[in-house]
């Protein structure tokens, strides 16, 4: 992972975000519900922040929980159920597990051992 930008170019996208964000706010553009527009202002922001790699993508996804609750769009304990969800684990689990596997090779190991084994059978 990248630090805090440090090129010209990496603080233009940094603060490109924060710019679109506070356009969204004062600016509505489609005349909707003031939730929505902060919502709206807050994907403006993480998605600027994630097409341009400003920042961490971990830290882009931590955003919301703290955004939501201060800009009185939802409650924490809502926006945190979010990042709790079982579905949330699997996926976290399987990454892990997956970046184990590859750490220790054992991704070689198994394709060596099945092939080694599997020699006579295509024949």
């Amino acid at each position: 992972m990248k630090n805090f930008p440090k090129s010209f170019q990496e603080r233009a996208f940094f603060l490109l975000g924060p710019a679109l964000f506070l356009l969204m706010l004062i600016w509505n553009p489609f005349g909707v519900d003031p939730k929505a527009v902060k919502v709206l202002a807050v994907a403006c922001l993480m998605i600027t922040w994630w097409v341009t790699e400003a920042l961490p993508m971990p830290i882009v996804a931590l955003v919301p929980l703290i955004l939501f609750p201060l800009m009185n769009i939802a409650p924490i304990k809502d926006v945190a159920a979010g990042y709790g969800d079982s579905i949330i684990f699997l996926f976290m689990g399987g990454f892990m597990l997956g970046l184990a596997i590859e750490k220790w090779n054992l991704h070689k190991r198994d394709c060596t051992f099945h092939s080694e084994h599997n020699r006579n059978k295509w024949r």
